[in-house]
């Protein structure tokens, strides 16, 4: 199993992850080569507003992989994960910081 991050920027999106409404299913659209990744975990990261807060939503594990003909060219999706409510600032992390600059 591997980890990866989804960044989700709000702006973009439309909608903050703070405000997703993760009932019995989590979801990230990317556009991103996404081959191998069911049974690997995929944490979500939300950034708000400026100057740029960054937020852990939630994290899950990838149980299906859909092409899409949308905006996006994949979904993924999974039943298992944690949603983080409410979200975990990172902003002020020092790891975080080397994180987004890498």
């Amino acid at each position: 199993m591997d980890d990866f991050v989804q960044y989700h920027n709000s702006e973009g999106m439309g909608i903050s992850c703070l405000d997703l409404d993760v009932q019995d299913e989590y979801r990230i659209f990317t556009n991103k080569a996404v081959k191998n990744m069911i049974g690997n975990r995929i944490w979500l990261i939300g950034g708000l507003g400026k100057p740029r807060r960054y937020f852990l939503c939630y994290c899950f594990y990838v149980e299906a992989l859909t092409p899409l003909n949308d905006k996006f060219r994949f979904v993924l999706d999974g039943k298992i994960g944690e949603y983080f409510k409410p979200a975990i600032e990172l902003t002020n992390y020092v790891w975080f910081k080397d994180l987004v600059i890498s």
